[in-house]
């Protein structure tokens, strides 16, 4: 009888401790899962042309090698081919490497190495482009190279505005071409009227012959 009660205890025991193991690899299984479900990596869609509107007027075109789309975000990679469009018309034409879109706010961010160019002789280097897609503005938070007409300008950041095509260049900006160089701070320039408006201080230093 003894033995019998003992055994009747360790079985209960195992038992016992066969569920909980059971109860805990179930739990572990579904935190897995739903961490996975987390992490999950979204919509992804091979050789797209992605197109951005607002307001259901198109603003630009990205064809690229993938998306991913999660939520609210639009990641782009392999990006063959950028067209920014001033009233749903070709106006700058882009190289970059990859990007994102906010849907939901409307800005497109591209990253690597960036050229921008026009139909004119425009043209910009960078390594970083910011589209607000509801101002329609372009912005170029880092130093770059920028090319109008026969002058080069370098400067630390640039304001785009694609309607009223005004560009607002800023920080330790040099305006050089083969005769001079224009040092400053701050300058205004108009594409149309080939106005450029200088804001605060300038220093020039000629080039000798």
């Amino acid at each position: 009888m003894f033995k019998a009660k003992n055994l009747l205890i360790i079985v209960l025991i195992v038992s016992v401790m066969t569920t909980v193991w059971f109860i805990n690899n179930q739990k572990q299984n579904i935190i897995e899962i739903n961490e996975q479900r987390e992490v999950d990596p979204g919509v992804r869609i091979t050789n797209p042309q992605l197109i951005g509107r607002h307001q259901g007027k198109r603003q630009w075109e990205i064809i690229s090698e993938t998306i991913t789309q999660k939520g609210e975000m639009v990641y782009i990679d392999g990006i063959e081919k950028v067209t920014i469009m001033r009233d749903e018309e070709p106006f700058y034409f882009l190289t970059a490497e990859s990007g994102e879109w906010n849907r939901d706010t409307g800005v497109l961010v591209l990253v690597g190495e960036i050229v921008i160019t026009d139909n004119n002789e425009f043209s910009l280097i960078t390594d970083q482009l910011i589209w607000n897609g509801n101002r329609e503005e372009i912005e170029i938070p880092n130093r770059f190279t920028m090319t109008v007409d026969d002058s080069d300008i370098v400067a630390d950041r640039v304001f785009i505005d694609i309607n009223k095509e005004i560009a607002h260049v800023i920080g330790n900006v040099a305006i050089k071409n083969d005769k001079f160089t224009w040092v400053l701070d701050h300058f205004v320039y108009e594409f149309d009227s080939e106005i450029l408006q200088i804001l605060g201080g300038i220093t020039i230093n000629f080039e000798r012959r």
